[in-house]
């Protein structure tokens, strides 16, 4: 349809900030069609064209998605806070699986918090550390770790796709 109506293929332009995302993209969709009133509230844009048909609209709507294809947000961010899921997750993996471990293989471990009070710690410098007490000892820290890895490495090789049996093997074994 593009070809029907004359209007190029949109060419990538460039990588933006997400702070100024909106404000490129409605700016060029303003420049596209001057005729087009382009709102910017907060946290994002909006384009009145309520009332159009046909070729007008197919216009105005490959100046949207004209302007959204030229530009990508450089500074995309993984969020770190762990959501509930994975806040119910690394607390049951902990007291189920990591402290029984440590405690078969004769780490003295602390009792855990309440899982409140670990979710809180989760993401942060204060979170919840079994191994704190062996700290000091590198030997008997990379023992714990290799055969009772931590919730985070767990997690973390489950995202990366590698099956926890390959992680460690299991105490005694």
């Amino acid at each position: 349809r593009l070809g029907e109506l004359g209007l190029p293929i949109p060419q990538f332009v460039g990588l933006v900030a997400l702070d100024e995302l909106d404000a490129v993209v409605s700016q060029c969709i303003s420049s596209l069609n001057p005729r087009l009133q382009v709102a910017r509230p907060e946290g994002g844009f909006t384009v009145t064209y309520f009332g159009t048909v046909g070729d007008t609209y197919d216009r105005i709507s490959w100046a949207v998605d004209s302007c959204n294809a030229q530009y990508a947000v450089a500074d995309l961010q993984v969020s770190t806070e762990p959501g509930p899921v994975e806040q119910a997750w690394s607390y049951a993996d902990l007291t189920q699986r990591v402290l029984p471990c440590l405690r078969s293989i004769g780490v003295p471990v602390p009792s855990p918090p309440a899982e409140a009070d670990f979710a809180r710690g989760l993401g942060t410098a204060s979170v919840f550390d079994p191994l704190s007490l062996i700290a000091d000892d590198l030997a008997a820290l990379e023992r714990a770790e290799a055969l009772c890895p931590p919730t985070a490495t767990v997690m973390q090789a489950h995202l990366d796709g590698i099956e926890v049996s390959d992680l460690a093997s299991e105490p005694g074994s």
